[in-house]
């Protein structure tokens, strides 16, 4: 999760460098007595890019993260046809980890400049076929939680598919 930047005269990598991160002397050392060097150590970061893992449209942008720091996933901005988007996973086929749109993540590498895919889930829509059920002067279609019923001047209009048009 970090990276090594150095020796310096204060904390969190201010005043004067003496070591570089490699360990080379970063200066002629003017001191001439004892001092404490502090190391300087910064978060590293990684971006997360989005796959949209079969969608018809749209995009997501990537995320840049650091490490150690809590920051939501980006929205998702794909879409599939007869498909409902499902939250996000680290493998295309749904068999790693999982997380849901916009989450706050944490940590999802340690590796300096990584770069992390998600791909998209997706689950199908019902697209269970309406029934049709006519009664007296209406026939009604109904599929899911909605049906249209259309009213008929008589039983035999709507057997023979005349209909009057009401929703």
């Amino acid at each position: 999760g970090y990276t090594f930047g150095g020796y310096y005269t204060s904390t969190g990598g201010s005043g004067t460098q003496y070591y570089t991160a490699s360990g080379a002397s970063a200066r002629t050392w003017n001191l001439t007595r004892n001092i404490t060097l502090y190391a300087k150590w910064t978060a590293n970061t990684y971006t997360v890019v989005y796959n949209g893992n079969g969608s018809t449209s749209g995009t997501t942008s990537s995320s840049t993260h650091a490490y150690n720091t809590s920051k939501a996933l980006t929205a998702n901005g794909f879409t599939r046809t007869n498909y409902n988007f499902n939250g996000w996973n680290t493998k295309a086929d749904g068999t790693g980890t999982s997380y849901t749109n916009s989450q706050s993540v944490i940590n999802l590498t340690s590796t300096n400049n990584a770069t992390v895919t998600l791909y998209a889930q997706w689950k199908a829509k019902d697209l269970t076929p309406p029934t049709c059920t006519t009664s007296g002067t209406s026939t009604s279609w109904t599929t899911g939680s909605r049906t249209i019923t259309y009213g008929c001047s008589d039983a035999s209009g709507c057997k023979s598919g005349k209909s009057g048009g009401s929703k």
